[in-house]
């Protein structure tokens, strides 16, 4: 039986191994060329997590870069998903998008 594997581009954990945190670009390039199914995690919607706060401008454009690049799979992180409303803004910003 074969396994459905995908590659996990895990963002943070990626950036600290990186000789040049400058390359984060394109490493996360080569990943979704290398598996076009890759997944995109760590560090997402994270100014989601205080629904105090208007959500950060960064947070938008990070998600629009990485499906300009051609990721369609997301992992959010802990943070955002043990809070059930910040998650909810979270599915709801990406149904938005996807829109």
């Amino acid at each position: 039986m074969q396994k459905d594997i995908r590659l996990l581009a895990a963002r943070a954990d990626l950036y600290i191994e990186l000789d040049k945190p400058h390359e984060i670009l394109k490493a996360l390039k080569l990943i979704i060329q290398k598996d076009p199914n890759a997944i995109a995690g760590s560090r997402l919607l994270e100014s989601f997590v205080d629904l105090q706060k208007i959500p950060s401008c960064a947070d938008f454009t990070d998600i629009g870069y990485l499906l300009e690049i051609g990721y369609n799979n997301f992992l959010l992180g802990d943070d955002i998903c043990s809070n059930e409303m910040a998650l909810n803004s979270a599915i709801g910003v990406f149904n938005a998008i996807f829109e």
